[in-house]
């Protein structure tokens, strides 16, 4: 665990996921205690996370708990979050923009306590946001949502989407196209 901590903190500040670290750790752990001990280690570095991302432009909500079918009103994006489901440990969510006619919706997406805002979060326009879960008994839920600038966290990519535009480079090249036209 204090090898663990030692990690997580030592580089808060780099796009590196861990989640799956914490989840295969939480998985073997039989002792609830070492699985609370995780989840305190996890949220400390979130909450890090979240206080660096907010600190300049940025905004914090911190909704009352929620429950399944709760929406958390985020003004200052013209968005909202709806709550679909609240379930032991996780939640599942929707983030819908209502600045679009069509209502544009990003998920629905998980959230556990091993989630972290530099990694998990969606891209709405010039802007990202996270959701994270602080507290949850099943069907109730303690949230922070974190509205940050898109250019602190790294766009993440697809290998598929990658090896696609590789392909088309390499068989119709830029260069081709601005001579063909």
């Amino acid at each position: 665990m204090l090898l663990l901590r030692l990690i997580a903190l030592n580089f808060q500040d780099s796009p590196i996921n861990l989640k799956p670290l914490f989840e295969e750790l939480d998985r073997r752990m039989t002792v609830a205690a070492e699985k609370e001990a995780l989840q305190q280690i996890a949220q400390e570095v979130a909450r890090r996370q979240a206080f660096r991302l907010t600190f300049q432009n940025g905004a914090r909500y911190d909704p009352p708990r929620v429950k399944k079918g709760d929406s958390i009103p985020l003004a200052d994006m013209a968005a909202i979050i709806k709550i679909e489901e609240v379930s032991k440990d996780m939640i599942r969510a929707s983030l819908i923009s209502e600045a679009t006619p069509e209502k544009l919706t990003l998920g629905p997406f998980s959230v556990n306590y091993f989630d972290m805002p530099l990694i998990d979060n969606t891209k709405l326009r010039d802007r990202r946001i996270s959701l994270m879960q602080l507290e949850n008994d099943g069907t109730t839920a303690k949230v922070r949502v974190i509205v940050f600038d898109s250019y602190l966290a790294p766009d993440r990519f697809d290998v598929k989407e990658m090896s696609q535009t590789l392909q088309d480079n390499v068989h119709d090249p830029p260069s081709a196209k601005k001579q063909a036209k």
